[in-house]
């Protein structure tokens, strides 16, 4: 317990209060006081009577407030607030000791040298055996510290939600009365000036598009609501003029230490921009796929135009034939039959490739079957022969029969394709174009050979990309359509070699031979 100095008498403010008084306190406490004494939270006790006056303090209330105890003895507890204590804190304290209960309430507290401080004061009554309230203790714990820091952190939260490029603002109560909103907030509205108002006065247009009913709901619900890209109705003016923008947002309830709800706070942006990007990119998109489709149909009539050329020449080849034959009068039986079903045969052909073009631009997916690779190369090499390749010879060179699973008609394409450049390719000497196939570990490999002068080193490198083509009558589609098909397959086509003594191109597709018979094998 603190020393009790010789002026204490000299100074007290009740007559009640004596040293015979404190004798008796403390011999009323016993090992109490001491404890009191020796805690470093700072403590008063306090008498019974008008305005409860101090009996003792410990040390540390002493170090808190800068008094010395002579000043407090017998003073009023009031002489530790503000002023001698805020109308307000003196009442509060006051009742709280009447009340013979335990509390805690917060007060503004003044120094010796008249410094205020922020504290909680925490009061619990000492009674006696029939639980009648003799004495309180007063402990005291400054948070102005605290509350500094608080407000600091406000503050920087309040910069922060200024300067934030996303749109804040904070309401409060079951009507939505603003208390914050940023700059970006005030810009997205279009009114300014506004805190202390509610959000259905400031924002009337707002209210029929359903943005006051979610704020009813997060209030009382208490659960958060996030919406994305929401359109919102907005008039600059709040009368007339209105334009649609589109919005994320989160609207979060905010409550007390309770738990309860109090306000809600709304985040978010202004995505308007990134939604008309956006509707923009869908309008380009569709027009891209019209033209695509408009290309598509450019794409498939160069296509039907390139690779019905080979099957209509060489039915006008063997139809000019038989005419011949017949003008003549000479031509037996048998050779009418054989040009006749040739010429069935390239009827046939054109009607496949149709059916495969067809196919492959509308379903993605080919018939396959099981063939022979060997007599489907051949068949390919002689309608070049009689077709595009009258300068030029065809040697196949394949000794074994070859099974594989495959489009027929479409690696007849690619076949024909390769062996009718390779036929146009310069030279300055006779063209043999040598045309072979082999087994080599999982694949199987089909090559054309020409005895030209080569590639550029600019058309090797984009040789398989549709391209303009120079030859006449082109269409720069042979090469771009052969890796299309041999993809297709699970294979891969490439330029093995490219020099002055010729090119040679090959493609290979899997060794698979699921679906084929014995015989076929």
């Amino acid at each position: 317990m603190a020393q009790i100095d010789d002026e204490a008498p000299k100074v007290m403010a009740s007559p009640a209060f004596s040293r015979e008084r404190l004798e008796e306190l403390r011999k009323a406490l016993g090992p109490f006081a001491s404890a009191v004494q020796s805690m470093k939270m700072p403590m008063v006790l306090t008498d019974r009577g008008p305005g409860h006056p101090i009996l003792f303090a410990n040390e540390s209330l002493l170090a808190l407030t800068g008094h010395r105890f002579s000043e407090l003895a017998g003073r009023p507890v009031s002489i530790l607030l503000r002023n001698n204590g805020r109308e307000s804190d003196v009442s509060a304290i006051s009742a709280g000791l009447d009340s013979k209960a335990h509390g805690a309430l917060e007060a503004i507290c003044c120094r010796a040298d008249g410094e205020e401080y922020l504290a909680t004061v925490f009061f619990s009554p000492i009674g006696d055996e029939l639980n009648d309230a003799l004495y309180h203790t007063l402990a005291f714990i400054e948070v102005s510290g605290r509350v500094d820091r608080l407000i600091k952190q406000r503050s920087q939260l309040a910069e922060l939600y200024t300067r934030a490029p996303g749109f804040i603002a904070a309401t409060e109560g079951p009507e939505h009365r603003f208390t914050f909103a940023n700059p970006a907030y005030e810009r997205l509205v279009g009114r300014y000036d506004f805190i202390g108002q509610t959000v259905a006065d400031v924002l009337p247009e707002i209210r029929d598009q359903g943005f006051i009913a979610i704020l009813d709901t997060v209030y009382r619900t208490g659960e958060p609501f996030v919406g994305e890209a929401m359109p919102i109705r907005l008039s600059a003016d709040g009368r007339g003029a209105y334009e649609t923008r589109y919005i994320d947002f989160v609207y979060q309830p905010v409550r007390d230490d309770r738990g309860k709800v109090t306000g809600l706070f709304a985040e978010g942006s202004d995505v308007t921009a990134e939604k008309t990007a956006e509707q923009q990119l869908a309008l380009l998109r569709s027009e891209i796929a019209h033209v695509s489709r408009v290309n598509i149909m450019g794409m498939m009539a160069a296509t039907l135009a390139h690779e019905l050329n080979q099957p209509l020449a060489a039915i006008s080849m063997f139809a000019s034939a038989g005419l011949r034959s017949l003008r003549a009068g000479t031509a037996p039986l048998e050779h009418l039959e054989d040009v006749l079903g040739e010429v069935e045969g390239a009827a046939r052909r054109a009607g496949d490739v149709i059916r495969s073009i067809r196919d492959l631009t509308r379903r993605g997916e080919t018939s396959r079957t099981c063939f022979s690779l060997t007599e489907a190369l051949a068949e390919s090499a002689r309608l070049v022969r009689v077709g595009d390749c009258n300068s030029s010879s065809i040697v196949v060179a394949i000794s074994d029969d070859i099974p594989v699973v495959a489009d027929r008609v479409q690696i007849q394409q690619v076949v024909i394709n390769l062996l009718r450049n390779a036929c146009a390719a310069k030279t300055a000497q006779p063209n043999t174009v040598t045309l072979g196939a082999h087994v080599a570990a999982d694949a199987i490999v089909v090559s054309v050979r020409d005895q030209g002068q080569g590639l550029s080193v600019e058309a090797a490198q984009n040789i398989f990309i549709w391209t303009d083509s120079r030859k006449e009558g082109g269409t720069g589609l042979g090469l771009a359509i052969c890796r299309t098909i041999v993809e297709s397959h699970g294979g891969r086509i490439w330029l093995e070699q490219s020099d002055l003594s010729g090119s040679e191109f090959r493609f290979s597709l899997p060794q698979n031979t699921e679906g084929c018979s014995n015989n076929e094998r």
